[in-house]
């Protein structure tokens, strides 16, 4: 009866142990859409959005986060993929994949606070890249909701191991040592990174999914490729074992190409 008793204590004591690192953390799983931000460096000030075309989107995991901003009005787009921690108001960034190779590996570390349905993201005199910035401060809208139906993706981070589309023409990754790309999961938005530093080339995707067991379908929110903005790709088979995920398909439309198989390995990394 005593071991038992102990055991209990045990299986309690691990399971608020467990609730509270899961509420530790309230940014995992969000994502939120920029509503205003404003940089101040030396003399310059810079404001988002600058135009009704202009918009940023960042989605949470449980340590990775990833940021994309596009504007299709001027033909730009940006991004950030990092790793963070956060501690009371503060979360560290450590950058992995961004737009401008040359502030790979680097951190700072803003303080945030959630007002309801808005995320506010500020700073003071840090360096970003070749530029020290006096301030900066960003306000973001949420675009989930606590009560969503959660999944297995909710909050996971993927790095590619392969990708073959087979068509009239044949894409592949990777295409050499330093091509990388991840993939994180929000509640209902996705996102996904590609770089390689070797040949200064880039690629995102950022959209919405919906995951029904052995299958997932997607949506297209913002892309390089302009004309498949708002484009969907309904049942794409989706299988999880362990820490690798496959997902396939047949007869898609990828970035201005027809393939007749489309096929994806991914390792969780978070």
């Amino acid at each position: 009866m005593k071991i038992l008793c102990v055991i209990l204590i045990l299986v309690f004591i691990l399971s608020f142990s467990t609730s509270a690192q899961e509420t530790k953390n309230p940014l995992a799983g969000t994502t939120w859409e920029l509503t205003s931000g404003t940089w101040v460096r030396e003399d310059t000030t810079i404001t988002s959005p600058s135009s009704s075309s202009d918009q940023a989107i960042i989605i949470f995991g449980k340590t990775h986060y990833c940021l994309v901003a596009q504007d299709t009005s001027r033909d730009f787009s940006w991004f950030v993929l990092a790793k963070y921690t956060v501690d009371g108001n503060k979360f560290t960034t450590t950058f992995k994949m961004v737009s401008d190779p040359t502030v790979i590996g680097t951190s700072f570390t803003p303080v945030f606070q959630i007002e309801g349905d808005q995320l506010i993201i500020e700073a003071s005199d840090y360096y970003t890249g070749a530029y020290k910035m006096k301030n900066y401060r960003e306000v973001w809208s949420r675009m989930t909701s606590a009560q969503e139906k959660k999944n297995p993706l909710v909050g996971t981070t993927w790095e590619g191991i392969s990708l073959k589309a087979i068509g009239d023409t044949t894409f592949t990754f990777p295409n050499s040592p330093y091509d990388r790309s991840v993939l994180l999961y929000g509640k209902r938005h996705l996102a996904i990174v590609q770089q390689d530093t070797s040949q200064e080339s880039s690629h995102f995707v950022v959209g919405t999914y919906n995951y029904n067991g052995n299958s997932i379908s997607n949506t297209i929110m913002m892309y390089p490729n302009y004309e498949d903005i708002g484009r969907s790709f309904p049942n794409n088979k989706i299988q999880i074992e362990d820490d690798k995920m496959v997902l396939s398909t047949e007869n898609l439309h990828y970035y201005g190409y027809d393939f007749k198989t489309y096929h994806e390995e991914w390792k969780r990394i978070d």
